[in-house]
């Protein structure tokens, strides 16, 4: 077998073991090393690529029973991203065990500088959450707040967290792998092409910063089911003790630039994560380039644990999702990449300030008052509002002090 090792300093090395397998390809000529350059030039190119593009995408989710509490769930994603800015709109139906059905929309964006998150309401109980993005050690940096499903099972990268928004910019899945660790096996059958990998578990690495103490009492504030609250500490407990490193093989078509054909990842116990087979893929040609990726217009999705955690593996998928391509472009469009709600009754939770770095919890909670007509809620506009509202605040009572004083010595001077 030829075993080709790939190192973080990004030079090769070859290690040709006897007996523990086979490399192939289509021509003698091939080599290992060959193959894997050609791979990586074509998929960083594809992965630049998306740097500006707008994706709509639409999914449906079947769980199994456990903590999700959830049957289905049918999802509409439309997503911009545009130079390490990004809008995302998540419209989710959601049938329960009980046959209930509810309908929520989730709006992510980040804006280069703070991460919003926001759930709009026409009922009058919308939220807006503003994390600092620049702060890595602010909270809520490392929370997967935004997820792409079908990007991530096309090959792609698109950051999740406020803390890789900051430092990452979308790109190829499989070349990200390859930067981050160590390439164990590349083998060639005909047009595709296969690809093992070692690289770090960022999911286990997140879940030690976590504070179980805080957390805890933080899922008690939101939940009173006891038996919810356990299965939540159980999860993130199991996750923090796993070891940290991660096995990936991609399976890619040269036909078609290397598009993603299959991906799998296990822990480092040998347990299945999960599995994805793309198919019907399309070309998209981006324009005055000899650039063009192949997206796939359905991508079959099976999650074997708890999404995000280690938490209930089985044999048997804990989530079954088939994520479908409805539109993608190129093309940039003009966006609000800070979120604005002037809805009076919105409820802002603000830790994007200075004020919210020294607040209680790092975070500030306010409410959009009834007459916030023009209110544009962003990081600096919060910030100035805020501090106006303190400035006359202060002189307020300032006044009010020196005038009360006045009284009282007028009061005394008379008696």
């Amino acid at each position: 077998m030829i075993m080709w090792m790939w190192s973080n300093k990004r030079f090769p090395l070859l290690v040709f073991l006897l007996g523990i397998g086979q490399f192939t390809c289509a021509q003698e000529q091939t080599s290992p090393a060959a193959v894997l350059q050609d791979v990586e030039s074509a998929l960083t190119a594809q992965g630049e690529a998306i740097s500006v593009c707008n994706v709509i995408t639409s999914s449906e989710y079947r769980y199994r029973s456990g903590p999700a509490r959830t049957r289905t769930t049918a999802a509409k994603v439309d997503l911009h991203i545009n130079n390490g800015r990004f809008y995302q709109l998540r419209e989710s139906t959601i049938t329960r065990k009980t046959g209930a059905v509810s309908v929520r929309e989730n709006e992510y964006s980040f804006d280069g500088r703070v991460f919003f998150i926001g759930h709009p309401s026409k009922t009058g109980d919308s939220t807006l959450l503003t994390v600092l993005g620049e702060n890595p050690s602010g909270r809520g940096v490392d929370e997967r707040l935004v997820k792409n499903e079908y990007l991530h099972a096309a090959g792609f990268f698109v950051p999740e967290t406020p803390l890789q928004w900051r430092d990452e910019r979308p790109g190829s899945l499989v070349v990200r792998n390859i930067k981050l660790g160590l390439v164990t096996k590349v083998s060639v059958n005909g047009n595709l092409v296969t690809l093992a990998v070692e690289s770090p578990d960022e999911l286990v690495l997140e879940s030690r910063k976590v504070d179980l103490a805080a957390f805890e009492a933080e899922l008690r504030s939101l939940d009173s089911d006891p038996n919810y609250i356990e299965q939540e500490l159980t999860a993130i407990k199991s996750t923090q003790k796993a070891e940290p490193i991660k096995y990936s093989e991609f399976v890619l078509d040269a036909s078609i630039g290397y598009a993603l054909a299959q991906h799998k990842e296990t822990t480092a116990d040998g347990r299945l994560r999960f599995s994805v087979t793309a198919s019907e893929h399309q070309k998209y040609a981006l324009a005055d380039t000899n650039t063009a990726i192949w997206l796939p217009k359905t991508c079959a999705i099976q999650s074997y644990f708890v999404p995000d955690t280690f938490s209930q593996h089985a044999e048997t998928p804990y989530v079954v999702a088939t994520a479908h391509l409805d539109s993608f472009s190129f093309s940039p469009r003009e966006n609000e990449f800070a979120l604005v709600y002037e809805t009076a009754g919105t409820l802002v939770g603000d830790r994007s300030s200075a004020e919210a770095k020294n607040a209680p919890g790092g975070q500030i909670n306010f409410t959009v008052d009834a007459d916030a007509d023009a209110l544009r809620f962003a990081a600096d506009s919060a910030r100035s509002w805020r501090s106006l509202f303190i400035v006359l605040n202060m002189l307020l009572f300032m006044f009010l002090g020196i005038g009360v004083y006045f009284v009282l010595q007028k009061r005394k001077n008379a008696t």
